[in-house]
């Protein structure tokens, strides 16, 4: 198991979810170490009914991290009945969801960048792109302005 300890030692949000204290070399927070074993290891019931690790690999704590940022995969990560990557799933899911915000922000700086003597020497395909974006963009407010006033 020292790969997966050196693993959650190495993430600073897992070091941080289980608060790390580097002078003492020990995780501080008690449940959510309880929590850290109970997903690496096999753990029996009180009949005896032995539960199978959810982590089994270095790579499945790195991942934590991910699991670890988001209140609904953590809920899933903590049901018995669900697997690792079933709450990997979901917190994957909720950062694509995310995601678009990112790639508009790359978009806008594209447009910001684009030099005035290529502006001057459009072609007609390039030009088509530009006012299908600002026609999604118009679509896109049109909708959320709509919505906002529902």
């Amino acid at each position: 198991m020292y790969p997966m300890f050196h693993e959650a030692v190495s993430q600073p949000m897992i070091r941080q979810w289980l608060q790390w204290d580097e002078s003492s070399s020990e995780f501080k927070d008690e449940t959510n170490l309880r929590h850290f074993y109970e997903l690496i290891a096999s753990i029996q019931n009180d009949e005896g009914l032995e539960t199978k690790a959810k982590i089994t690999t270095a790579n499945e704590v790195r991942e934590l991290k991910t699991i670890i940022g988001s209140p609904e995969a953590r809920m899933v990560l903590s049901d018995p009945n669900r697997s690792f990557a079933e709450a990997l799933a979901v917190a994957k899911t909720e950062e694509l969801q995310h995601a678009w915000t990112t790639q508009v922000a790359e978009a806008n700086k594209a447009l910001a960048g684009i030099p005035a003597l290529e502006l001057r020497r459009l072609e007609p395909e390039h030009l088509a792109v530009l006012e299908t974006l600002s026609q999604t963009l118009q679509d896109v407010l049109d909708t959320y302005r709509r919505l906002a006033r529902s």
